[in-house]
């Protein structure tokens, strides 16, 4: 990389079904509260995929970005980063890598050379190191070791005592509060984001935890809708800016070495070991200009990129949600690291998701029965409570960001609640400098081949 403005191109999409299961693990009555687990897994959707699992795509080296960024963090002798680079680069390591969509998502690969090097004695002389947990079994993936499993044991309100307490979470994994940030912000606020409280009001403030985001979000209304007939209320994310002013900001503690932000990305380092992982809106919509004008090939938008969700007031059921996500990662030059010398000071974009929810007919003609009645409003509530954890179908998309560039190619159960959810994620992927008849799953991501006369191929670049 020789310090150029890197090209993206968004392909796929890459469709996985998602199977969504909240299987319950008791209630306390006199706490008003019901425990759960949310298991989730995935089915790839090739009749719906534009691509295979198994298309090889480009994508930046994550592993060995956050490698280097621990190894500037041990020590300051710039003697090490060199050796560091030379040893990863011995083993065959490089700033991009060549791999399955299937790999990157939930298969993985090899990552025994960083294993192998961070276990060097040697290293003991330096500093404390730990192998990453996502270094577990000797491969890194980005979904590895989420297929079939759950998020943790989150403790909610029935709402049974107060219905507006419906669904707000008390506690997860045992703990009412996180660690990572300062203040406020630690809180963990609202619900799992499947259920809301009913007879919501346009001035209210939604609130809902994100285990993987490591934090809560909020959200505000925008303006009424309509899902399928049924009159609802859009509620949005808030600007960024406002967010990022405010005086109650508390996403960048000033008392913990994890770096900050401009408006519209925040930082995963404190749940990801670490690592200079950041998170954003897709193509950094509503993020800081010179995030979005640091690589080409974006096209930041709300109809493609912005997150919401259609209530109905009167349940509180969620008849329509989309929720958008980017992944980010932080490079930074390192004069004494050979790999890092000319790369821009940039956040790199890997990989965008999105889940999207859209009631069923079928259920919809219940509540619009329950709507439309003489219910009273506890038949409405426990209606209410099967139907949120009913409509929870998620459309995935996933999407990986590619990067190419003119440049050389390196030569080197209990009860459930009755709650299952068949989801598609998409993803699409971009092939630059190699021809490749064997095409592999990816997300949907950005990468050129303008450079290139050849269809789809993907280029290993320094």
């Amino acid at each position: 990389m020789n310090g150029a403005k890197p090209r993206l191109q968004e392909t796929g999409p890459y469709i996985y079904q998602e199977k969504r299961v909240k299987r319950i693990l008791g209630f306390d009555k006199e706490k008003d509260t019901v425990a759960y687990r949310q298991f989730i897994t995935y089915f790839f959707r090739p009749d719906l995929s534009n691509g295979s699992e198994y298309d090889r795509v480009i994508l930046i080296n994550v592993p060995f970005v956050s490698v280097a960024k621990l190894a500037r963090q041990m020590t300051n002798l710039p003697i090490a980063y060199g050796i560091a680079d030379r040893s990863l680069r011995q083993r065959g390591e490089r700033l991009f890598l060549f791999h399955t969509v299937r790999q990157y998502l939930f298969h993985g690969w090899s990552v025994q050379p960083y294993i192998s090097f961070l276990s060097n004695p040697l290293l003991a002389l330096i500093g404390r190191v730990n192998i990453p947990d996502a270094f577990s079994g000797g491969r890194f993936g980005f979904y590895k070791d989420k297929n079939n499993t759950d998020d943790g044991e989150i403790v909610v309100r029935t709402g049974i005592t107060n219905p507006k307490e419906f669904g707000r979470i008390i506690s997860w994994n045992g703990q009412t509060k996180l660690s990572h940030w300062s203040g406020t912000c630690n809180a963990i606020n609202g619900t799992d984001g499947s259920i809301l409280p009913p007879f919501i009001l346009k001035n209210e403030i939604l609130r809902f935890f994100i285990p993987d985001l490591c934090r809560s979000l909020l959200m505000v209304y925008g303006y009424e809708s309509e899902v399928k007939g049924v009159k609802t209320y859009r509620f949005i994310l808030p600007d960024p800016k406002e967010v990022f002013t405010h005086e109650d900001f508390c996403f960048c503690p000033k008392d913990k070495k994890y770096d900050c932000y401009k408006t519209g990305v925040f930082s995963l380092s404190p749940c990801r070991e670490s690592a200079p992982i950041t998170v954003s809106a897709p193509h950094f919509f509503q993020a800081w200009e010179p995030y979005q004008t640091a690589v080409s090939g974006l096209n930041p938008n709300p109809k493609d990129h912005d997150t919401f969700l259609e209530v109905e007031p009167k349940t509180g059921l969620v008849l329509r949600g989309v929720k958008r996500l980017q992944f980010n990662i932080k490079l930074e030059p390192n004069p004494h690291m050979s790999t890092f010398s000319r790369v821009p000071n940039m956040l790199f974009p890997f990989m965008w998701v999105e889940e999207a929810a859209e009631i069923s007919d079928d259920i919809l003609n219940e509540i619009q029965v329950q709507l439309y009645g003489s219910v009273d409003v506890a038949e409405r509530l426990c209606l209410g409570g099967l139907l949120g954890c009913s409509i929870l179908i998620f459309l995935g998309v996933i999407g990986c960001f590619i990067f190419t560039c003119k440049q050389k190619q390196d030569s080197q159960t209990k009860e459930s609640f009755e709650y299952s959810s068949n989801s598609e994620k998409s993803s699409r992927i971009s092939k630059d400098s190699f021809t490749e008849s064997d095409r592999t799953n990816s997300t949907k991501s950005r990468s050129s081949d303008e450079s290139y006369n050849k269809q789809t191929s993907i280029d290993k670049h320094q």
